[in-house]
């Protein structure tokens, strides 16, 4: 476990330290937009809790405290500028050895117009449509070590095709905790995703000068490296009414520190009421959503981020437990 933890701190502090060299460099931005619906609804402030399936995209340690034997999770999103996004998630009991799983992601843009750039006739548009493509896919696993300490790791692989012109892929590693800290439900949690070599696009593509046409390979680009850490508890807990609290502070390697609060209010474990904010973002910040718990095997979750002058972001989930 100590070695969990030097790993988490360590790059607790390189991330911080290689963002101020690569601002804005980072690609498979997709990496970074939330999935998980019952997150979004809190506004990102999620990286303590845990229940459902697709928290394996945010903190994997949080699969070890779902106490189905095993879960199916599905979620839908109508991002910005006509982007699609999915997400599939299962996860079982391993014989008592923990929590094993899969999980894919998707993104999907269409009918983008192609455009090409030149030193001889600069930008212009050639009317035709493009599509481009995005995808992750892995294993994960998860263990609750002691009745406090949590560890989870996602081992994946990443697809990215540029309208048929080239194509990358690489794999990444994420990795998680969570410790309860003994005073009453408060627990404090960490996660390092998407950490693993730069992406690079096949091929090579023509440039065209003042000199001649000069055939050059695509540039390299790191992953969108995010560490997150968590703190959540619950302020009412009783066998009708539970109110939980969470913060989250998130350091991305190409962007500025995000600082999120979100709350929870749950009744008889059957309805479930979400909302949060985000400070020091662009745009927007503010969230909410709700959740309904059917036969306390289907649970059907809705989310609505406020993106300021952007289109607002629409999220709907589904999970299964049985």
């Amino acid at each position: 476990m100590k070695k969990v933890f030097a790993i988490l701190i360590i790059g607790a502090i390189f991330v911080p330290l290689n963002a101020q060299r690569k601002v804005g460099f980072a690609g498979a931005k997709f990496l970074s937009i939330p999935v998980n619906v019952r997150g979004a609804g809190l506004s990102e402030a999620y990286t303590a809790l845990f229940g459902e399936p697709s928290c394996v995209f945010w903190n994997p340690a949080g699969l070890a405290e779902i106490t189905s034997p095993r879960s199916l999770g599905f979620s839908y999103t109508h991002y910005i500028a006509e982007n699609y996004l999915g997400s599939l998630s299962y996860v079982q009991d391993y014989m008592g050895y923990g929590k094993v799983g899969i999980f894919a992601g998707y993104l999907y843009s269409p009918n983008f117009e192609e455009a090409y750039v030149d030193e001889i006739n600069g930008p212009y548009l050639t009317g035709n449509k493009v599509n481009y493509t995005a995808f992750q896919a892995g294993l994960t696993y998860s263990q609750k070590f002691t009745k406090l300490f949590s560890f989870g790791i996602n081992i994946k692989g990443i697809y990215e095709d540029y309208a048929d012109v080239t194509s990358c892929y690489s794999f990444a590693i994420d990795a998680g905790t969570l410790f309860w800290t003994g005073w009453r439900s408060l627990r404090v949690a960490m996660s390092l995703q998407n950490l693993g070599p730069n992406l690079k696009p096949s091929g090579k593509f023509m440039k065209y000068t003042m000199r001649g046409d000069i055939e050059k390979e695509y540039v390299d680009y790191p992953l969108p490296i995010i560490f997150r850490i968590g703190i959540a508890g619950e302020i009412i807990e009783t066998e009708f009414l539970k109110w939980t609290f969470s913060f989250e502070g998130k350091h991305p390697n190409d962007n500025v520190e995000t600082f999120s609060f979100g709350t929870e209010i749950s009744y008889m474990n059957m309805l479930f009421l979400r909302g949060g904010y985000t400070i020091n973002k662009d745009e927007g910040g503010l969230a909410f959503g709700f959740g309904l718990s059917l036969a306390k095997r289907t649970n059907l979750d809705y989310s609505f981020s406020d993106f300021g002058a952007l289109p607002d972001i629409h999220r709907v989930g589904l999970s299964f437990n049985f």
